[in-house]
């Protein structure tokens, strides 16, 4: 046997492993997607045409740091017998299993709401509905989609890979079309900084680049493959490949929509500052055509691209909801009831938002729903990197100490960011702009403020140094 392995042409062997390599391909790209749906659009949207490119740093180190705790993720399904979730709930008390739950719960409403709200706005450019039509329509068609399932979970992921594909091509047609000023996209690549201003848009990029969910998500999808015990080294490297790709693929995304912002709107003489302040999902069509002269080929790239970006992540985010459900509090329901609970609890603040606050509050509450992940991120990344740098957990498979040095380092560094970004980072819409009024409310502001941060740094501290077990059920 050994004889012929070793005297097969180089090209046979090499199709066999591209043909392992492809039976991997899929959870990469459903765990992807949360890094190019609305939210990512709205912020984007906003750092490109308030800021120009200033802020492109922290989409990188936000997709870099994606990258690393998927990839713990990945080992965590891999080499452990649970997915993150249910390990949770083996290793912490019920009431912080609960918690926990709630919290990844609030986390995916939050975020279906922005597709939701972003899908109707891909609706009402296409067709001129209304954008609570969008909404309403936004039901019907992820439900679907999902009826997909029946044919095969792979045909899902396959109808997410060329979704994927679909928003990226009618990106690079119009990022084309723009051009690209080459020296300050390497510029703001590179060179850290936070402009005046900026501390929402910011958390918003870690919020929607740094999902806490796909931690959950991709820790069961990759046992989703049949793996054997020793052939666990290649199925990791397979689906760390196949996640890198897709993410840096996200980051190119990101990085044209700021170009194009730059270039059609921050550069451009014609627009006041504050019109560029409000510049969003809702206004974007508006402006390209009056950019381009009432060309209408760029709104209707803008709004495919948005369809696809809505329809993809709400399809990720159902497949969430029920794995978070049936690991923390082993309660299963069909795929369909779940959609359709999550969409409904969603509906209403979107069907309010559109409604009554109109297109710059729309952009305002998709720019503030996208930023929401980013507190329950701690939830996601503490017992991810708890549970694979125990030695009781994995045993001999527990992760080298550098990694934990690692991993804990840049947890400490995410978490002291997002608090400083919300409490602390001057501008608008963050509390040391809301609460420095000195009025009766400013103090109650306070008050609430101090008490519900003290909890919140509480519960870190307890999920953070609660001893893990050391056999698992």
């Amino acid at each position: 046997m050994t004889l012929i392995e070793t005297s097969s042409p180089w090209y046979s062997r090499l199709y066999s492993r591209v043909l392992s390599f492809f039976r991997f391909v899929g959870p990469g790209w459903l765990v992807s997607v949360a890094l190019m749906d609305p939210g990512n659009y709205e912020t984007a949207l906003q750092a490109g045409s308030q800021y120009g490119y200033k802020i492109l740093w922290a989409v990188w180190w936000s997709v870099v740091i994606t990258i690393i705790y998927q990839v713990a993720s990945i080992y965590l399904g891999l080499y452990c017998e649970e997915d993150l979730a249910s390990a949770c709930r083996q290793q912490y008390p019920r009431w912080i299993a609960v918690l926990l739950w709630l919290f990844m719960e609030a986390t995916i409403v939050t975020t279906d709401m922005v597709e939701v709200t972003g899908f109707a706005i891909a609706i009402q450019i296409l067709f001129g509905w209304p954008l609570y039509g969008g909404v309403l329509l936004s039901c019907i068609t992820t439900l679907m989609l999902l009826a997909l399932r029946f044919v095969g979970f792979r045909t899902l992921e396959v109808l997410v890979l060329l979704l994927s594909l679909l928003m990226t091509i009618s990106f690079f047609i119009e990022w084309g079309e723009t051009g690209t000023n080459t020296s300050q996209f390497f510029e703001g690549w590179v060179i850290p900084r936070i402009p005046s201003g900026s501390a929402l848009v910011v958390l918003a990029i870690v919020g929607t680049d740094v999902v806490p969910q796909n931690l959950y998500l991709q820790s069961r999808l990759v046992k989703s493959r049949d793996v054997k015990v020793e052939d666990r080294k290649e199925a990791f490297i397979s689906n760390v490949i196949e996640t890198v790709i897709p993410m840096l693929l996200a980051f190119i995304l990101n990085g044209a929509i700021i170009s194009l912002a730059t270039t059609d709107f921050h550069e451009n003489n014609e627009f006041s500052s504050s019109l560029l302040s409000s510049v969003g999902l809702t206004n974007v069509c508006t402006l390209i055509k009056q950019v381009y002269n009432n060309k209408r080929i760029g709104c209707i790239l803008w709004a495919i691209s948005l369809v696809a970006s809505g329809q993809s992540t709400a399809i990720t985010a159902t497949y969430t909801g029920q794995i978070v459900m049936e690991g923390f509090i082993r309660l299963r329901m069909a795929i369909w009831l779940r959609s359709l609970l999550t969409r409904c609890i969603s509906l209403i603040p979107a069907i309010v938002v559109v409604s009554v606050a109109g297109e710059r509050g729309a952009n305002t509450a998709i720019l503030i729903g996208a930023a929401i992940p980013s507190a329950t991120l701690p939830f996601a990344v503490i017992p991810l990197v708890k549970l694979i740098s125990s030695r009781r957990v994995l045993k001999e498979k527990v992760i080298p100490r550098w990694c934990q040095v690692v991993l804990i380092i840049l947890s400490l560094v995410l978490i002291g960011l997002n608090i400083f970004l919300i409490v602390a980072a001057p501008g608008r819409h963050t509390l040391r702009h809301l609460l420095s009024s000195g009025s009766f409310w400013s103090i109650i502001g306070i008050v609430l403020t101090a008490i519900i941060g003290s909890l919140y740094l509480v519960f870190i501290l307890f999920v953070s140094f609660y001893p893990l077990q050391e056999q698992m059920e």
